[in-house]
């Protein structure tokens, strides 16, 4: 371990540290990861906090590494930042052809999906879309009882709990079509 001179104060410092235990000051130069807002050093690769690919630009060891973040930058929005690491492991045993065809995938936009439970939620549309049937029923069950005050409460919590969930139950019905399609790319079709 080599110890440096602090750029802002000039105290010797280890060359491993982030910040100046004297002056406090950044050593390493940090960026910040665009979906959680974790600080991490400009070198990493993918935030440590949430797997989100960073955006500077660095050598990849092969052409696949790059496709793969490539893919996790642009369709970032659309899937859990947990499930990042998954999604990069699985990627890397696919071929060309089959990463393609996970660029085909109709996945659903969680911004539209948002204004759907916001207008037509309370009808169970934004369940219906999901692929959730039995509480999309429910939801509209409810709504069409909600003249009786309790099936009614019911009925407005559980409409305005949703759009606040909704995004998150939008990126899990994504990365679970994606896991769906990886049954059918594995299997050659």
């Amino acid at each position: 371990m080599a110890q440096i001179k602090c750029p802002h104060c000039g105290h010797p410092i280890s060359d491993k540290a982030p910040k100046c235990i004297y002056c406090g000051a950044n050593v390493i130069k940090m960026q910040k990861c665009e979906d959680c807002g974790f600080e991490y050093p400009e070198k990493g690769e993918a935030c440590p906090a949430c797997g989100c690919p960073s955006k500077k630009k660095h050598t990849y060891s092969s052409e696949k590494e790059r496709e793969v973040e490539n893919f996790l930058l642009s369709e970032r929005h659309k899937f859990p930042v947990s499930r990042f690491g998954e999604i990069r492991s699985w990627m890397m045993t696919l071929n060309d052809k089959q990463i393609d065809m996970l660029y085909k995938l109709d996945y659903k936009d969680t911004t539209i999906m948002l204004l759907v439970s916001i207008f037509v939620g309370y009808l169970g549309v934004d369940r219906f879309l999901l692929g959730d049937i039995k509480n999309g029923l429910f939801k509209l069950c409810l709504f069409l009882c909600s003249f009786l005050i309790i099936p009614g409460i019911i009925a407005l919590v559980w409409w305005i709990m949703d759009i606040f969930k909704i995004g998150n139950l939008t990126k899990e019905y994504n990365y679970n079509e994606m896991r769906k399609s990886a049954v059918i790319i594995n299997e050659g079709w």
